[in-house]
């Protein structure tokens, strides 16, 4: 692994706090996405290498796309490369989304003309910030072993330096194996600045919530140098891409800023609101407990079945024979019933008589 993440301009001795740094780092690239920026923190850092981890079918492409339509939304110069689907796929996928922004789709494998098509790309658009969504890590080549075991290490280190170099953002899918980890070398975890995890929830999730996620997927933040991980996000997959249902996790208040005078309310109050949404699921979550064990407790109760109409019929045959033969017997027991009594009260005085037993 061989990063060119070097600066000869700081010589030996320089105190960490004299270290200058550009300002290119210090400015955030919203993407218009909220959970994709949250998930960043408030938005990307130029030179930010990010890999895209996901089981196949939860939406990594869905995902991207969208992403790629929503940045190009803030005038950002976007370069989408696939080798995974033609380029025919991707726009009718486009279509369905209902993409409404311009960004610049690509087919190449050999990982020297990618980075050849970037340069084209933002020489074209200067003064934009650049964007290359990669699709994916494993259909890129190199010149010197192909598709070989090494290649997506080899091009992941082109990508990382040419990030570095140039102040851009890559974003690059990376398949995972049958067991659901990505694929490859563990080298590529440690190469990137951030990863993140797109899958259908499963049951051990299902489980811990108590809640039936079937179809929702969970967006999970494990790496971030440039902000806070351990994000989870769950998101439904809609006609037109993802919708955030749920999250869990507090934004950092910085507290620089606090201190330089800058206005960290709105932010603070996105943390206790957050809070609460996280409180009240915990109350949600019990009250599910209680209704499934009120279901469990219900399943033992014996119900009796509608009767029939011949059932009824027969009953009431019965019942009317009852009160004819009680007419008959009353008078003698000194009790009358009449005609101004509905049905079931003339039942009631014939179950409370004396003369019912004989009957």
């Amino acid at each position: 692994m061989k990063l060119n993440v070097r600066n000869d301009n700081i010589p030996l001795g320089t105190s960490i706090r004299n270290v200058k740094v550009p300002q290119q780092l210090k400015v955030k690239l919203p993407s218009g996405i909220e959970f994709i920026d949250d998930a960043f923190g408030n938005g990307f850092t130029p030179s930010t290498v990010t890999l895209f981890t996901g089981e196949p079918g939860a939406g990594k492409t869905t995902l991207m796309l969208t992403l790629a339509d929503s940045l190009a939304a803030q005038g950002y110069c976007v370069y989408f490369n696939t080798a995974e689907e033609s380029l025919y796929q991707v726009a009718m996928t486009c279509e369905r989304l209902d993409i409404q922004n311009d960004f610049y789709p690509g087919q190449e494998t050999d990982i020297e003309q990618l980075i050849a098509n970037c340069d084209k790309l933002r020489a074209n658009n200067p003064g934009k910030p650049f964007f290359l969504i990669v699709d994916s890590l494993q259909t890129l080549e190199d010149n010197e072993g192909g598709f070989s075991k090494n290649a997506s290490t080899r091009c992941l280190e082109v990508l990382t330096n040419y990030a570095k170099e140039h102040y851009v953002n890559v974003i690059t899918i990376c398949q995972v194996n049958k067991s659901g980890e990505m694929a490859g070398s563990q080298k590529l975890k440690h190469m990137v600045d951030a990863m993140i995890h797109l899958q259908l929830c499963d049951k051990k999730l299902m489980k811990e919530l108590d809640c039936d996620l079937t179809g929702v997927r969970s967006l999970t933040v494990e790496k971030n140098r440039f902000g806070s991980s351990g994000w989870l996000f769950l998101l439904d997959l809609e006609e037109t891409g993802f919708v955030e249902k749920f999250r869990y996790g507090i934004k950092n208040v910085n507290i620089s800023d606090k201190t330089k005078g800058k206005d960290t309310s709105k932010q603070e109050a996105i943390n206790v609101n957050l809070a609460r949404t996280s409180d009240e699921f915990s109350k949600l979550k019990e009250q599910l407990m209680q209704k499934k064990l009120e279901l469990e407790q219900q399943k033992n109760i014996t119900v009796t079945a509608p009767k029939s109409c011949d059932e009824l019929e027969a009953q009431a045959q019965r019942e009317e024979a009852q009160i004819e033969a009680f007419k008959q017997t009353a008078q003698n027991a000194g009790v009358e019933i009449n005609d101004d009594m509905t049905w079931e009260e003339k039942l009631e005085v014939i179950k409370h008589s004396s003369v019912y037993k004989t009957l």
